[in-house]
């Protein structure tokens, strides 16, 4: 993952990129063979697959008072191509427990591991308010609650 505006020094040139990711597959010749890309956006915390088809993109910690339909929680992709996300606003369920900070809120357990990707195909992941999602990596589906 490429943050946004990141610098690159290019033949003593600076060239501004736009954010973007790349899923490469180390092949046994210890080549790489790229398997697909995203662009437009940057998160501090992505979860690759063991396939490599697979990709569980984190938002951020927001800026604002409290969850919003605009800020992502959790998005899924297939091969560089989104399939299914959720807002703030669509996992915390009790908004009375987010937590508020420097002009930013907080929407996830911070005191323990809050998301982990299981060999299954499985993807956890915990709200400030207590509730464990368990998402279908395949589709993006919630399995639980």
């Amino acid at each position: 993952m490429i943050p946004k505006n990141g610098e690159r020094n290019l033949d003593a040139t600076k060239e501004k990129v736009e954010p973007f990711g790349i899923a490469y597959e180390l092949l046994t010749d210890g080549k790489s063979k790229e398997l697909w890309r995203v662009s437009g956006w940057y998160s501090h915390t992505v979860f690759l697959s063991n396939d490599g088809e697979h990709l569980v993109r984190l938002g951020t910690l927001p800026f604002g008072e409290g969850a919003s339909d605009n800020d992502l929680a959790v998005a899924f992709y297939k091969n560089g191509s989104i399939i299914k996300s959720y807002s703030t606003n669509d996992l915390v369920k009790d908004k009375s427990k987010i937590e508020k900070t420097s002009g930013r809120y907080i929407w996830f357990r911070i005191d323990e591991i809050y998301a982990r990707l299981e060999y299954t195909n499985n993807f956890h992941l915990k709200t400030i308010d207590g509730v464990e999602y368990i998402f279908d990596l395949s589709t993006g589906d919630t399995i639980n609650p």
